[in-house]
Order: structure tokens, then C-alpha cells, then sequence
């Protein structure tokens, strides 16, 4: 009896023992699996730190093309209105000149015709 009492006492002892080392297994893997939550949380929130941060980047940059954009479409206006004017001025240029030349006949034919 006393033999059967002693291998049930620990029988008893090692299944406390196995237990107890389920238990710590069991609290090292829930402390991980909090760990790992921690982890993935920060993980998300910096995605989205990173999401909002490339999306006012990419905002930024889409106005600063805008921007470009408007001061060549600016640009290009001015010169055409440049060029119209550089035009306009080589009209009246060219008919001043050959209001000149006519009066300079003019003149000529006079002075021959002259007595």
C-alpha cells in the first residue's frame, strides 16, 4: 500500500510539475502573442503615418506641377503677345518705310519737274 501510495504521490508530483510548465509555456506564449499585437499596431500605425505623410507629398507635388504649369502657360502667352506685337511693329515699319520711299519719290519727281 505504502509502495502504491508513494508512485500515486508521484505520479501526482509529475503531473503537477507537467502543470506548471504548461502554464509558464501558456503565459510566454500569451506574452508573445501581446507582444506581437503591440508590434502589429505599430506596424499599422506608421503605415498610415507613411500613407498620410506620401500622400501630402504627393499632394504637394501635383500643386507644385499645377503651379509650373500655370507660369509656362503664362510664359507662352506673353510671348505670343510678344510676338504679335514684334509683328504689328515691323508692319508699321515696313509702311512707314515705304511712306518715306514714296514721299522721297515724291520729292524727287518734284524737284525734277521743277523749272
Amino acid at each position: 500500500g505504502a509502495a502504491a501510495s508513494e508512485a500515486a504521490r508521484a505520479e501526482v508530483a509529475a503531473h503537477a510539475e507537467q502543470m506548471a510548465a504548461a502554464m509558464r509555456l501558456t503565459e510566454r506564449a500569451e506574452m508573445e502573442a501581446a507582444s506581437l499585437k503591440a508590434a502589429l499596431a505599430s506596424a499599422e500605425d506608421s503605415i498610415v503615418e507613411v500613407a498620410a505623410v506620401g500622400a501630402a507629398a504627393s499632394e504637394a507635388a501635383r500643386a507644385e506641377v499645377a503651379a509650373h504649369a500655370e507660369r509656362a502657360a503664362t510664359a507662352m502667352r506673353a510671348t505670343e503677345r510678344a510676338d504679335a506685337e514684334a509683328a504689328s511693329l515691323k508692319a508699321a515699319l515696313a509702311a512707314a518705310e515705304a511712306a518715306a520711299l514714296q514721299a522721297s519719290s515724291k520729292g524727287a519727281a518734284a524737284l525734277c519737274q521743277s523749272p
